[in-house]
């Protein structure tokens, strides 16, 4: 029965540490700086497009064939257009704009949330 005991209790301690060996190396391997801005399309060509937020303030976003652009659970290759509202999630550069990693696009408005007063 002692036996028993001992080998379950190294077998937890084992898969703790190997837990905690996995956690340590996607921390260190995670991607730096990431970031988000939501807003509407304001101008849009092939490779970029600039979203203006509720403030007035303009991003622009760097696309490039690794960006996901989804609508629901429908996944898309396009730009976003004109007009559409979004929520960019990437990773920031050096001169201030966004590489999009995911881009969740809401057309006509749909998605986008207002604060209404009680």
């Amino acid at each position: 029965m002692h036996v028993r005991s001992s080998a379950f209790i190294a077998l937890i301690v084992w898969v703790a540490g190997a837990l905690f060996i996995c956690a340590g190396f996607l921390w260190l391997t995670a991607p730096q700086g990431g970031l988000y801005v939501s807003g509407q399309v304001v101008v849009a060509s092939e490779t970029s497009f600039i979203v203006r937020n509720n403030s007035g303030i303009e991003t622009e976003v760097i696309i490039d064939e690794k960006t996901i652009t989804k609508r629901g659970r429908e996944s898309l290759f396009i730009v976003p257009p004109v007009g559409s509202h979004v929520i960019v999630s990437g990773l920031s550069t050096e001169e201030g704009r966004i590489h999009a990693r995911i881009i969740r696009l809401f057309e006509n408005g749909k998605g986008k949330r207002t604060l209404k007063a009680r």
